[in-house]
């Protein structure tokens, strides 16, 4: 939990990922969610409790496996996942997210096996 010893004098705070999620989840209008660039090849995060979001980027994050919680994303239209080192498929829950239309794996090793997938989404 966040506190005022972890003022880091630039006037943020460090938030562990459960604590950050529970204010995240509380903001209903929350649309987009930009994660790129940050180390989550251990413990990706867990989106499932962020219902709302449309549009997540989570690009360039040394992803080893799906965040889990995605299939729980049903107004989810937009994932970038590229430059990962994601090698599984995507799973088939997160395809058939009823409103995604655009899904970025480009620079992962899964993306050739994956193309012919993900040219059925919607457009």
């Amino acid at each position: 939990m966040a506190n005022e010893n972890d003022n880091k004098g630039d006037g943020g705070f460090d938030l562990d990922w459960d604590d950050a999620l529970r204010v995240l989840a509380g903001i209903p209008t929350l649309k987009s969610l930009l994660l790129s660039r940050n180390d989550f090849s251990t413990a990706p995060p867990d989106l499932g409790a962020l219902r709302h979001l449309e549009r997540v980027w989570l690009f360039d994050c040394k992803l080893t496996r799906y965040p889990p919680g995605l299939d729980q994303l049903g107004h989810l239209n937009m994932l970038g996942l590229m430059q990962n080192a994601l090698e599984q498929p995507v799973p088939d829950e997160v395809l058939a997210l009823p409103k995604l239309q655009s899904l970025g794996l480009s620079k992962n090793p899964c993306y050739r096996a994956e193309k012919k997938r993900l040219k059925a989404l919607k457009p």
